[in-house]
């Protein structure tokens, strides 16, 4: 008899504790965001660098707002037109 008492007690026991013991867990978390609107660019007249030629190093082109152009390094700027780009306001 003592046995069966001891397997009982054992029994209940495991029981308490598994009734006990939590299944799952839960996380709380907090989130943000953020939503930027889309940029846009619209062309309103077309962008020119006029004729040029690179030669063996190359270079840059610049090209100003206001429609001054220079270069630098081995790039030989041919005369002609360039076109500035704009922009709308």
């Amino acid at each position: 008899m003592k046995n069966f008492t001891n397997r009982l007690v054992i029994v209940v026991l495991f029981f308490a504790v598994t009734i006990y013991i939590p299944a799952q867990v839960t996380v709380v978390g907090h989130i943000t965001a953020e939503v930027v609107s889309t940029l846009t660019a619209t062309e309103t007249s077309q962008l020119s660098f006029g004729q040029f030629s690179p030669e063996t190093a190359g270079g840059q082109i610049i090209l100003t707002p206001q429609g001054i152009r220079s270069s630098n390094g081995t790039v030989n700027v041919i005369e002609g037109m360039h076109i500035p780009a704009t922009r709308e306001q």
